[in-house]
């Protein structure tokens, strides 16, 4: 950051290459206003610069791959007094004929480490065979620990990191999920049950908005007495929290989806989301009157056998062809 841009526009550039330097690239920041943030248009405010250091060894008969594993570490070993000096020396280098002055003009400094630009990225001039197999193995699993960002594609770019994060949680929640089916046992979630995080309101010290809450899903279609899992915390914000049991309760009782199967979507969901509260096996409380809209007594167990089943002539074809539609849909 520097305290304004006077030596830029003396010069005549917004943007200086220099193969040679230690810095090869210094550019003014880019003109982007986005809210409350406007940028420098006067050159008199202040401005960021954009300093590029590739660190390497070229020239030296090292592979590309060495020089990549070089260039990391010299990245990581340059101390921060080591860059500041390297700054300012090209800085008064190179906008020195234009009244620039490193120790009057830098307001403040910052250092990037972008040790995962080095990400390799294979060269059919010179690798050989063995990309797919040596990143596969790079990138296994190690336990509950997966390996994500962009080293794990060999690709230095955020699109890159995107994909891999998302692969290696997929790989986290499969191995969470992995469990066997026996017919004559549950399959329990692995999930602990803890302490909410938010505790629902005492019914002593409630709103009229959060009794009006309570009395509208105690007479609704859950008939819910004491308000459990979500209900509890929605309490805390009883404007969003009516909102959302409304459109709760009309997604599970109110649609054209047989009840059954609309209790199975809803088991199969939560069991790929390890969501306790509804996974939990579903069962009739006796003090529900008999008009209360009956539901299904699928247990996560249940669930489990069906989607392991063969659907050829098994008579739960129904469910299994909605869980494979839920499964393709886990946020509908």
């Amino acid at each position: 950051m520097t305290r304004d841009w006077k030596a830029w526009t003396r010069l005549g550039v917004h943007e200086i290459m220099a193969p040679m330097a230690f810095h090869s690239r210094i550019k003014l920041d880019y003109p982007v206003s986005l809210g409350n943030y406007r940028h420098a248009r006067d050159p008199s405010e202040p401005m960021c610069l954009h300093l590029v250091h590739v660190p390497g060894a070229p020239n030296q008969g090292h592979s590309a791959r060495d020089q990549f594993r070089i260039g990391r570490q010299s990245l990581l070993d340059t101390t921060f007094d080591q860059f500041e000096a390297r700054i300012r020396d090209d800085l008064d280098r190179m906008l020195g004929p234009g009244g620039f002055s490193s120790g009057r003009d830098i307001a403040a400094i910052t250092v990037n480490r972008w040790s995962h630009g080095y990400a390799y990225a294979p060269s059919g001039l010179y690798d050989g065979d063995d990309f797919a197999p040596t990143i596969e193995t790079a990138r296994k699993p190690a336990g509950r620990v997966a390996i994500a960002n962009s080293d794990a594609q060999w690709n230095a770019y955020a699109h890159a990191a995107i994909d891999e994060a998302d692969r290696a949680v997929r790989e986290v929640l499969a191995s969470q999920l992995k469990s066997t089916c026996y017919a004559d046992k549950e399959v329990i979630m692995p999930a602990k049950r803890l302490k909410p995080r938010l505790e629902a309101p005492d019914a002593s010290l409630m709103t009229a908005e959060q009794r009006a809450m309570c009395k509208a899903i105690a007479q609704g279609p859950r008939k819910l007495v004491k308000l459990i899992g979500p209900f509890g915390v929605w309490l805390n914000a009883p404007a969003f929290g009516e909102l959302a049991q409304r459109l709760g309760g009309h997604c599970r009782f109110r649609t054209g989806v047989p009840p059954r199967l609309s209790e199975f979507a809803i088991i199969v969901t939560a069991r790929q989301w390890r969501a306790q509260y509804e996974c939990r096996p579903m069962r009739r409380s006796p003090r529900k009157p008999a008009s209360a809209p009956r539901r299904s007594r699928i247990s996560a167990w249940g669930a489990c056998r069906i989607r392991a089943a063969r659907r050829t002539g098994d008579p739960h074809v129904r469910h299994g062809a909605l869980q494979d539609e839920t499964r393709q849909r886990p946020h509908v």
